[in-house]
């Protein structure tokens, strides 16, 4: 399924580059020479994400940076600019079609549809550029019947899809960090894609994650891009950030457990399968840590509440149509078959365009304290 909606998008993407070559072309009125030149640096574009990759791997890593940070941005771009260029069309035909006797201008015929579609994708994309600075946290209480009535609450912290790769903004970076230090948790958890390609280069950032001490630690889970980045790299520097990976492995704390679980990308690499024989304790709350929030079977009953991320809650409006279609869910508290609770997190950070758009990044918090059901709400 997800190699089917990956392959449309990039059909799809390479048919944007298509159009805005022969809309250019007809606007500008351009003869071979200038058709030419602009289709080399559309085609430049387009390979640019890819090619950043290749030159990554030959140790051009300034170079490689320059490379994916145009590429994502253009993405984003192009993706906002045919949204309205689309909507636009479709009212400018409409208006013809009422106004004209039925006779629709056509595309190029229409040069200030296209202009007005820039302006339009230029002001959503810096708008898209703030509000993915805008982090968020979002409260949930969770009641246990395993905490003793008069223990203190915990407060978990949950962050996913931070994706620290080629593209770090640092103001952003510090600006997580700070919440993190206000918010003072007593557990951060990741739930996946904390490192992203080239994440190597941004080893600076793990020595300050390390420096963030929590009282009963920090943890992570594997997701799919720490698969692409390679598994021995992302655990050390997820290692080296402070975080204990939990592989298909649990924790044990006052009345309550975290369990972690490989995502299904790691095709079980370098750890076991987890012993349902040996998990889970009967006196205690599961928390799961998994990065994509479409359950294994095999995890089915195992967990009173799943943290998950992975859908950054469809990051560009109307991308979460494709994410919802691919993964069932978006985002949000939902409630499992067994009587279970799972929230999905809208990410953390941002993949690709460093842009969001209706899908603002999110910190989770959760309060767990004493109760005579597991139940969770929010705050």
């Amino acid at each position: 399924m997800k190699t089917i909606l990956f392959s449309i998008i990039m059909i799809v993407y390479g048919l944007f580059h298509l159009a805005i070559w022969r809309r250019v072309r007809t606007i500008f009125s351009m003869g071979k020479t200038g058709s030419g030149v602009v289709l080399i640096l559309l085609l430049a574009l387009f390979f640019s994400v890819f090619l950043s990759h290749g030159v990554y791997r030959w140790g051009w890593f300034s170079a490689s940076q320059s490379l994916f940070r145009v590429g994502t941005v253009w993405l984003g771009c192009v993706f906002i600019f045919f949204q309205f260029e689309l909507l636009l069309i479709i009212l400018v035909s409409t208006q013809k079609l009422f106004h004209n006797r039925g006779k629709i201008i056509t595309w190029r015929q229409k040069p200030e549809v296209f202009y007005l579609s820039v302006a339009i994708a230029i002001l959503v994309s810096v708008y898209g550029f703030f509000e993915a600075g805008h982090l968020q946290v979002t409260r949930l209480a969770m009641t246990s019947p395993h905490r003793r009535p008069y223990s203190e609450p915990v407060k978990i912290m949950q962050i996913s899809d931070v994706h620290y790769g080629q593209f770090v903004i640092q103001s952003r970076h510090k600006n997580l960090i700070e919440i993190v230090r206000n918010e003072n948790p007593d557990i951060i958890v990741s739930t996946g894609d904390f490192i992203d390609f080239g994440g190597e280069s941004q080893a600076w950032i793990m020595d300050q994650w390390h420096a963030v001490q929590p009282p009963l630690g920090k943890f992570a889970v594997l997701g799919n891009h720490e698969s692409m980045t390679g598994i021995p790299a992302s655990l050390a520097l997820l290692e080296r950030g402070g975080f204990r990976v939990l592989r298909n492995d649990w924790v044990p704390f006052d009345g309550f457990t975290l369990l972690g679980v490989d995502d299904p990308s790691t095709h079980g690499v370098g750890v076991k399968p987890l012993d349902k024989n040996r998990f889970p304790p009967q006196d205690s709350t599961v928390l799961l840590l998994y990065h994509q929030p479409v359950w294994p079977e095999k995890l089915a009953g195992l967990f009173d509440l799943g943290l998950s991320g992975h859908t950054h809650g469809g990051q560009i409006f109307p991308f979460g149509v494709m994410v919802y279609w691919a993964n069932g869910v978006l985002s949000g508290l939902r409630t499992t078959p067994w009587g279970g609770w799972y929230y999905i997190n809208r990410g953390t950070g941002t993949w690709g365009p460093p842009i969001r758009v209706g899908a603002s990044p999110e910190i989770t918090m959760i309060t767990l304290i004493h109760g005579d059901n597991a139940t969770v709400t929010f705050q």
